[in-house]
């Protein structure tokens, strides 16, 4: 879900930095009141947050990347609990509901994967 809110953010950059700077007059709506040098500085700082936003996405896909090859260790409930916590984003309570069992078992059984997941690493 992180992922996606800065897949979002960084079509937004995009999007503005083409209205800083456009070839056609009509579509640099943004930089009509400023000057040239304004404007390429403008552009340079969205260049800068688009840099920092491809470095975040990276980055959460490489942890993504960890955190699927650590689920693969897990069977069964556990494996349905760690997914859906930490690929799906969904709390234990959601996950006690989605899988039909009580918040406090599932709270175990995540407190039990997590106590193996530290053993592991």
């Amino acid at each position: 879900m992180q992922q996606q809110a800065l897949e979002i953010k960084k079509d937004i950059c995009i999007e503005e930095m083409e209205r800083w700077h456009s070839i056609s007059y009509a579509r640099a709506d943004l930089g009509k009141k400023h000057d040239f040098h304004s404007r390429l500085q403008q552009v340079s700082r969205i260049e800068e947050e688009l840099e920092e936003l491809n470095e975040r996405i990276k980055k959460l896909e490489e942890q993504k990347k960890r955190v699927l090859s650590l689920l693969d260790r897990f069977q069964g409930i556990e494996h349905k609990i760690l997914k859906k916590k930490y690929v799906d984003g969904m709390t234990l309570q959601e996950i006690a509901y989605d899988l039909g069992y009580s918040e406090q078992y599932i709270r175990k059984k995540h407190a039990e994967c997590i106590k193996r997941i530290k053993f592991i690493s």
